[in-house]
C-alpha cells in the first residue's frame, strides 16, 4: 500500500525537520524502508491484520500535509488523534482536503466500503450538507474526463446551468447527465481536487479550472472506509 500522499506521511514523521518531499523517490531502498516502517507501524497499532486502517491514516495525513495544513497539524501529533480516530469506533472519520484555484474551500470526504464517495461542505450560516454519490456516478464522471483524452473544463457556473449557457465540462456533466441540480454540480470543484491529490487527474488554470485523465484507477487510489 504505497503512493505518493502516504511516503510524504512517512517522510515528514520520520524525519526531525519535518520535511516533506515534493515528489515520490525513485531508489528501492526508499521503498524497502518504507516497508519496514509500515510493518512496524502497524505492529505497533495493533492494526497488523488490517494495513487499509494504516494507509488510510497515512494517506489522510500526506494529504493534509499537500494541502498546506501545516499549522493544524503542528498542534498534535499526527498519530494521535486522525490515526487512532480512523482506528476505533464506527463512526469513520472524513478526510479534510481543500478546493483548487485561488478560491479554495475546505471540504470533508470519505469512500465508503461500497465505494460511494460522500462530501461535506459548510454553506452560509455554517450549515453542514452532505451529499453522495454513487460510484456508478462516480465511474461515470471520470470516464467522461479520461475517454475526452485532452483537458475538460470545471464548467459549474450555476447561474449559466440554470439558463443553460454554461460549456461542456464536469460541473455541466453532473447537471445534465446526472440529473443533479446546480448546487450538487458545484462538486465538480471537490471531485477535481481529489482525484488530483490522489494523481488520477492533473489541473491547470486556464480562464477556470481545466482537468486531464492520467489513465488511473480512482478505485484503486482512493482509501476506502
Amino acid at each position: 500500500m504505497f503512493d505518493e500522499q502516504s511516503f510524504k506521511a512517512y517522510i515528514n514523521i520520520t524525519s526531525n525537520n519535518g520535511w516533506i518531499p515534493l515528489k515520490i523517490e525513485s531508489d528501492w531502498q526508499s521503498y524497502k524502508e518504507y516497508q519496514e516502517f509500515y510493518i512496524k507501524k502497524a505492529e505497533e497499532l495493533g492494526v497488523e491484520n488490517e494495513y487499509w486502517r494504516l494507509y488510510k491514516a497515512l494517506w489522510a495525513f500526506g494529504n493534509r500535509l499537500s494541502s498546506g495544513k501545516l499549522q493544524e497539524l503542528k498542534k498534535e501529533p499526527p498519530f494521535a488523534t486522525g490515526i487512532s480516530k480512523t482506528f476505533h469506533g464506527n463512526d469513520y472519520p472524513l478526510m479534510l482536503s481543500n478546493t483548487l484555484g485561488p478560491k479554495a474551500k475546505s471540504f470533508k470526504w470519505r469512500i465508503t466500503p461500497s465505494q460511494d464517495l460522500v462530501i461535506s461542505r459548510v454553506f452560509k450560516g455554517d450549515n453542514l450538507k452532505k451529499t453522495t454519490l454513487a460510484k456508478n456516478e462516480v465511474d461515470r464522471i471520470e470516464r467522461f474526463v479520461r475517454i475526452k483524452g485532452d483537458w475538460v473544463d470545471l464548467a459549474n457556473n450555476v447561474e449559466k446551468l440554470g439558463n443553460g449557457t454554461e460549456k461542456e465540462g464536469i460541473g455541466s456533466f453532473i447537471y445534465k447527465q446526472l440529473g443533479r441540480n446546480t448546487v450538487e454540480a458545484q462538486l465538480s470543484s471537490h471531485i477535481g481536487a481529489i482525484f488530483v491529490n490522489a494523481g488520477i487527474w492533473e489541473y491547470r488554470k486556464q480562464r477556470g479550472l481545466q482537468f486531464k485523465s492520467k489513465g488511473e484507477s480512482w478505485q484503486i487510489k482512493l482509501p476506502k472506509k
